[in-house]
C-alpha cells in the first residue's frame, strides 16, 4: 500500500489548495497554478492575487491491487499516481528503477505532468497518442469545498479503497474526463494524475540520406 505518510501529506496538501481557492474567491483575486516554466511565455505571470508553486508536489504513488477495482483491464503494476509537480524526467527516472517506461514523453522532459497534459504537449509512439493518452485518472480540485476522482466509465481504475484513502468523489464520465484531460487548468487545479507506463525500452534513431528530388 501507498506510504500512509505520504498519502497524509497529500490529502493535508489537498486542504491547503481548497484554502488558497477560498481565499481568492473570498477576496475576488486570481489563483494559477505555476508548473516548472518550461515555457517560454509569460502567459501565467501575475502581479496580483495568488500563484500556486507545484515544482515541489511530487510525491509518487505505485498501486497494489487493493487499489485497483477487479474490472481493471491493464496492468495494477504499471499504474503510478503522480502528484501534479512531478517532471517527465523525475517520472522517467522512478519508473527506470522499476524497469519501466513511460510511453512516451515527446521531444523534452522538463515539463510538469500536469503541465504536460493539460496544455497538450505533442510527441507520440507507434502504438501511442502523446503523453495525455496514458492518463486514466485525474484528481481535480474543482473548489473551495470539493474534489474529484475523474475517470471515464467505460475504462474504470480504482477501487473504493483508494477514493477513500484520498477522501475524493468518484466521477466516472467519458466525455467529462475527455474535456478535463487537456483543459489548460479551466476545470480547476489538478493535483494528481494516474498514468500507465510500460516495460523499459530501448530507442533506436536512424539517418538516411535522400535525394531531394525523389
Amino acid at each position: 500500500e501507498p506510504n500512509l505518510g505520504a498519502v497524509d501529506s497529500y490529502n493535508d496538501t489537498t486542504k491547503g489548495i481548497q484554502a488558497l481557492i477560498g481565499e481568492a474567491v473570498k477576496n475576488n483575486s486570481t489563483l494559477r497554478a505555476l508548473g516548472s516554466g518550461w515555457s517560454w511565455t509569460k502567459i501565467a505571470t501575475v502581479n496580483d492575487g495568488i500563484m500556486l508553486d507545484t515544482k515541489a508536489l511530487n510525491n509518487l504513488f505505485p498501486l497494489t491491487a487493493k487499489s485497483v477495482t477487479p474490472s481493471y483491464t491493464g496492468d495494477p503494476k504499471k499504474l503510478f499516481f503522480a502528484q501534479c509537480g512531478n517532471g517527465i524526467w523525475e517520472l522517467s527516472k522512478a519508473l527506470r528503477a522499476r524497469s519501466l517506461s513511460l510511453k512516451t514523453s515527446g521531444a523534452s522532459n522538463g515539463q510538469t505532468i500536469a503541465g504536460a497534459i493539460g496544455t497538450g504537449a505533442h510527441g507520440s509512439a507507434f502504438d501511442t497518442g502523446a503523453v495525455q493518452d496514458y492518463v486514466v485518472g485525474l484528481h481535480i480540485i474543482t473548489g473551495a469545498n470539493k474534489h474529484i476522482w475523474l475517470e471515464r466509465k467505460s475504462a474504470p481504475v480504482v477501487s473504493a479503497s483508494f477514493i477513500n484513502k484520498f477522501q475524493t468523489e468518484l466521477v466516472a464520465d467519458d466525455d467529462l474526463f475527455n474535456a478535463a484531460l487537456v483543459s489548460f487548468g479551466s476545470f480547476g487545479i489538478i493535483h494528481g494524475v494516474m498514468i500507465e507506463a510500460e516495460d523499459i525500452y530501448l530507442m533506436e534513431c536512424y539517418m538516411q540520406r535522400m535525394p531531394y528530388d525523389d
